[in-house]
């Protein structure tokens, strides 16, 4: 290997001249280690044919498994989509008019703190409930 070959000054006959033999070269390599390949593997194979493998022993447990908090994983489902033929239109949704805010129903005449009446009832509502007083004394008369 420690010849140079100087391709310049070589005609293009002789460089695709040696450019076959290189290719025979690499071909005749590669045949040769897949041989060298194939003839491990049936090796391996024989190997493990003639060899089972021996289950190993458990190890004693000498505290008891421990329980996880974790809820299980739910498995995922795919969705299906069915046939454009068979999907039914759906009807468009019509607009509906804003409600609008609720008027007041009930009020504190000392802090000014209001409650229309919806959804659940204030702290300040319910402070004074506890404290023995009726709801009906806070109400706005309408």
């Amino acid at each position: 290997m420690s010849s140079k070959i100087t391709l310049t000054k070589k005609s293009v006959e002789d460089l695709l001249a040696l450019r076959a033999k290189v290719d025979q070269e690499i071909a005749a390599k590669a045949a040769a280690e897949v041989a060298e390949l194939e003839k491990r593997i049936k090796e391996l194979k024989a190997f493990a044919s003639a060899h089972k493998p021996v289950a190993a022993k458990k190890p004693k447990a000498s505290k008891p498994a421990r329980k996880t908090t974790r809820k299980a994983a739910k498995p995922k489902l795919k969705l299906v989509k069915a046939a454009p033929e068979a999907k039914a239109k759906k009807p468009k949704a019509t607009k509906r008019k804003p409600i609008g805010k609720a008027p007041i129903k009930f009020r504190d005449p000392k802090t000014g703190n209001s409650w229309s009446g919806r959804g659940r009832t204030p702290v300040w509502l319910r402070n004074h409930e506890e404290a023995g007083r009726k709801r009906t004394k806070y109400a706005v008369a309408s």
